[in-house]
């Protein structure tokens, strides 16, 4: 019986040594993943940053562009208007003539 008691403990002792090494195996493994999976995120962050300013300055040339848009839509707009208001005026002002003579 002691025999068997003593082999027990020993087992128990083995096992519990083994899985203690197991542990700080697997403690370095996940802390060697953490580091790596740092370096990720600091790589993912710097290519974040440089995606933002590209986005930054395409967002800009977009803004220009829709401003020479919007000043060439002004632009042809008041020509119109100007020029319905002359060709009024000047017919308005042919006619009273036309009229005047008859």
């Amino acid at each position: 019986m002691g025999k068997v008691l003593s082999f027990f403990i020993s087992f128990l002792l083995i096992t519990v040594i083994s899985q203690a090494e197991e542990k700080s195996v697997k403690n370095a493994i996940i802390f060697q993943k953490l580091i790596d999976i740092d370096k990720r995120l600091t790589i993912l962050e710097a290519q974040f940053r440089d995606f933002k300013e590209e986005t930054n300055i395409r967002s800009d040339h977009f803004i220009q562009l829709l401003w020479i848009i919007t000043g060439i839509f002004t632009t042809l707009t008041v020509f119109v208007i100007g020029f319905v208001y002359w060709n009024i005026r000047f017919f308005q002002n042919t006619l009273k003539e036309i009229i005047c003579l008859v």
